[in-house]
């Protein structure tokens, strides 16, 4: 028998002699060897995965309380809101016909869209007379023939993320004697 036992010669060497065969199986001691580097690498990189999920979760809490600071400044901007009528005329004959621009007491447009209703009831119920709307003026049409009144009362209705606001614009038409 060979005294020397090197790979070739355990492999074809009969597996009578348990006490002297000694094999090596190198994908058996792969594995080990993988699954230890991967725990060293990943017990290294823990403390900045906590690191980083922290820092995560901070940075969510702080969009959120930041996303409600803009909506609370929206919704002030809002309720602070005048709405200044100009007509194109001083004064109206009882049949006749106008326009009216509402303009905020306010500079710029508003951060959020509107709806303006003619309309409102208790119920916060009335008719869109236009939709979508950001400019910080609006133009109305009316037609005194079919008015009850001489007044106007619209509404202008923000959705916020959490409530709705309603902006009042009113006018009183001026009618010749």
């Amino acid at each position: 028998m060979h005294d020397s036992y090197s790979g070739q010669f355990l492999r074809n060497y009969p597996q009578r002699n348990h006490s002297r065969t000694v094999s090596f199986n190198t994908t058996q001691m792969k594995i080990p060897s993988i699954l230890f580097l991967i725990l060293l690498f990943g017990s290294c990189n823990e403390p900045k995965v906590t690191e980083l999920m922290d820092r995560v979760n901070k940075l969510e809490t702080e969009n959120k309380e930041l996303k409600e600071e803009i909506e609370n400044f929206y919704e002030e901007d809002i309720i602070g809101t005048v709405m200044i009528p100009y007509f194109d005329k001083e004064e109206y004959s009882p049949d006749g016909k106008g326009k009216i621009t509402f303009k905020a007491q306010k500079y710029g447009n508003f951060n959020l869209q509107y709806n303006v209703h003619d309309t409102l009831d208790h119920l916060g119920n009335g008719n869109i007379i236009m939709e979508k709307l950001k400019d910080s003026k609006f133009e109305y049409s009316f037609d005194l023939t079919k008015m009850e009144g001489n007044k106007i009362n619209l509404w202008m209705e923000f959705k916020t993320g959490k409530n709705t606001i309603n902006v009042p614009a009113k006018a009183e038409i001026k009618i010749k004697d």
